[in-house]
């Protein structure tokens, strides 16, 4: 958050001091710092992110690389055109031209590891990129999905576990709104934010 909030001030209005547009696609603002703080606390040197959008979440991953002092955003996406050039000339970001499907393979090989991997892009593809990612997450990495919580365009949260049983989750979504199964309430991200992180070996 770049500047401080005033009494009853909404984040979401805040979130204009990045300058970067915003849509009803970008992640939700509540989001943005999450990311940002889940960075942190992870301290990766290598982030891999699909669907860059107009890089609003891009923005605050590079962020926290900057505010950490090293770390670096690999963002792909089929139509960068839309990214802004405060995003694209980030020291921290280099974007990627392509979709995430195929670009990932060649990419991942490339980099070797990757701490942190923010798997926005088409939705109904997110299991494949899950599954594509999974191999080059080191113990203690994390993935993180967006959107978890659409019924009618994410992969449900059961069929992730599932298949990545090696992995704690955590799904974090607004509390759904009472007429409206499909709009959500909260601090947390209204569409579903999930966290999986990748269980280390017991020492002992």
């Amino acid at each position: 958050v770049q500047r401080l909030a005033q009494p009853n001030q909404r984040l979401d209005d805040m979130m204009d001091a990045t300058g970067i547009p915003y849509s009803a696609g970008n992640a939700h603002a509540h989001s943005a710092m999450m990311l940002f703080s889940l960075e942190l606390n992870c301290a990766p040197e290598v982030i891999v992110e699909t669907g860059t959008f107009y890089g609003y979440t891009t923005w605050y991953l590079a962020q926290a690389c900057l505010f950490q002092g090293f770390g670096k955003v690999y963002t792909i996406d089929p139509e960068p055109k839309l990214i802004p050039d405060k995003v694209r000339n980030h020291p921290n970001v280099e974007v990627i031209t392509g979709k995430s499907q195929e670009v990932l393979p060649g990419l991942l090989k490339k980099l070797g590891e990757v701490q942190v991997a923010f798997l926005d892009a088409y939705k109904r593809q997110c299991l494949q990129e899950i599954t594509i990612v999974n191999d080059f997450i080191p113990e203690g990495g994390l993935i993180i999905t967006h959107d978890t919580a659409m019924l009618n365009t994410g992969e449900t949260l059961a069929n992730i576990a599932y298949s990545l049983s090696n992995y704690d989750t955590m799904l974090f979504a607004g509390r759904p709104h009472k007429d409206d199964p499909h709009k959500f309430f909260g601090n947390a991200d209204d569409r579903g934010l999930m966290v999986l992180r990748k269980r280390e070996t017991d020492p002992f």
